[in-house]
């Protein structure tokens, strides 16, 4: 039979625009600067493949991934292939602007400013995975409608030892700097962010629109370290 091995496959200063659309309106990523590269492709699917990736967002901000990533792993007897893969990833003052669009179906609220940092590993085998690291926002600012204050402010908000995965999120240690809120309890006892909480309906929509199934993701520690 035949077989193939590539060396390195590498793009280098490339451009993009990605539109999700699935948001109203759609959530535009101006992407530039990508560089993506594999190394030890080949037609042995069971061989790890080192991946290194970065790519800048114009509105601010760069991501970084690198590691390996296995296309179909040997499984546990009697159990189909499945790919499996480790990489760092590390995310820099990333512009929190473009996550307005995912925002709009369940709040009024803007995010006038903030940037995102991340730094860890994510970890898969098959549906099952995890991503553990330290995680925070930076200058961060949401204004409402028709107010000239901000809504919130915060200077800092880091979670040094995150832990995500499908089951739950575990923020562990919090670090807030710098926090002003607007918080009013109305003499009927209602607190004013309710009113910064869209309808039922128009969260269910968006919700419907983006799942399109369902998928049983496992148990992430059941082959994780």
């Amino acid at each position: 039979a035949w077989q193939w091995q590539l060396a390195s496959f590498k793009l280098e200063d490339w451009d993009a625009k990605l539109t999700d659309a699935v948001v109203e309106p759609a959530a535009r990523f101006d992407l530039t600067g990508l560089r993506f590269e594999l190394r030890g492709l080949q037609d042995d699917l069971r061989q790890p493949v080192e991946v290194n990736a970065a790519v800048a967002v114009r509105s601010g901000g760069r991501v970084a991934v690198s590691g390996r990533v296995t296309p179909e792993a040997v499984a546990a007897r009697g159990a189909a292939p499945a790919s499996q893969g480790d990489l760092r990833v590390r995310v820099d003052g990333l512009s929190l602007s473009a996550a307005q669009a995912y925002l709009n179906p369940y709040t009024p609220l803007r995010l006038a400013a903030g940037a995102a940092r991340s730094d860890g590993r994510f970890q898969w085998r098959g549906p099952a995975w995890r991503y553990t690291g330290s995680a925070g926002l930076g200058g961060l600012r949401v204004e409402a409608p028709g107010r000239s204050e901000p809504f919130l402010k915060l200077a800092r908000f880091d979670a040094p030892r995150l832990r995500v995965t499908p089951e739950r999120v575990d923020l562990g240690q919090l670090l807030v700097e710098g926090l002003v809120a607007e918080l009013t309890i109305e003499r009927d006892r209602r607190i004013n962010v309710g009113q910064f909480v869209r309808p039922f309906q128009q969260k269910q929509k968006f919700a419907n629109s983006c799942l399109t199934g369902t998928q049983n993701l496992g148990d992430p520690n059941s082959f994780l370290p």
